[in-house]
């Protein structure tokens, strides 16, 4: 009599693939459908467009500050060294970059329900993973978090830049 082999356990670092790989997919197509849906208007985006003009100032060795936004009178409010982070991606054209950072608040959200689950004690089992994606989604539904989207502030990130390190920091208590 032939034993059929037992099904063997999926890997874990394949559940966490495949939650990476979902995750990315749901921020460019949530990017993708914003930058569809979202107005058109001189200010939508007027945060990003601001740190664009300001990385493409320094890159072509103008002053940040004086860089205006056309049809605003908005500039670079931060030190120049947000202007020089910038420079590299004023490389990319404007309607690129936008859907690029609208993909990057989206993952950075992900990333952030993920280290506050780790860091509430939430077990990572393989559904919870898969749901990480739908949660970094639904945020975008609190109001705060839609115009970070809408207006391309950088709060999300230094969100996930301060739970990242409070993550560190709790980890030696």
């Amino acid at each position: 009599m032939v034993k059929a082999p037992l099904p063997s356990r999926p890997h874990p670092m394949w559940s966490l693939t495949t939650a990476l790989v979902i995750g990315l997919l749901t921020a460019v197509a949530v990017a993708l459908v914003v930058r569809a849906r979202v107005q058109t208007g001189p200010l939508t985006t007027a945060d990003l467009q601001v740190f664009y003009l300001s990385g493409k100032a320094i890159r072509t060795g103008h002053d940040p500050y004086l860089f205006w936004l056309p049809g605003a009178q908005m500039s670079l409010v931060y030190p120049p060294f947000a202007g020089l982070l910038m420079a590299p991606v004023s490389l990319i054209p404007l309607v690129g970059l936008r859907i690029v950072w609208f993909a990057a608040v989206v993952v950075a959200l992900q990333a952030i329900v993920w280290l506050t689950a780790r860091w509430a004690g939430v077990r990572m089992t393989r559904w919870w993973l898969l749901l990480l994606p739908v949660f970094g989604v639904l945020a975008l539904l609190v109001d705060p978090v839609w115009q970070e989207m809408w207006s391309g502030q950088v709060n999300v990130f230094l969100a996930l830049i301060d739970r990242k390190s409070t993550r560190l920091n709790s980890s030696h208590i």
